[in-house]
């Protein structure tokens, strides 16, 4: 069950990152975007990441 929260969550993230990156157009700052955004992208992929290195460790100890 939670690898299943974490890759929701990591799916969460990198949508958030997609309406963030998509606010770009109408930022003062892009480099703060940018920056929010690949953040936001990384921290989704390693949700991801962590729930099928989860999911792995369980199968194999069956």
């Amino acid at each position: 069950m939670p690898a299943l929260v974490s890759a929701a969550l990591g799916a969460l993230a990198l949508f958030l990152a997609g309406f963030v990156r998509g606010g770009l157009r109408y930022s003062a700052d892009p480099e703060l975007i940018f920056g929010a955004s690949y953040a936001l992208g990384g921290l989704g992929l390693m949700g991801i990441l962590a729930a099928g290195i989860a999911f792995g460790a369980n199968l194999r100890e069956r």
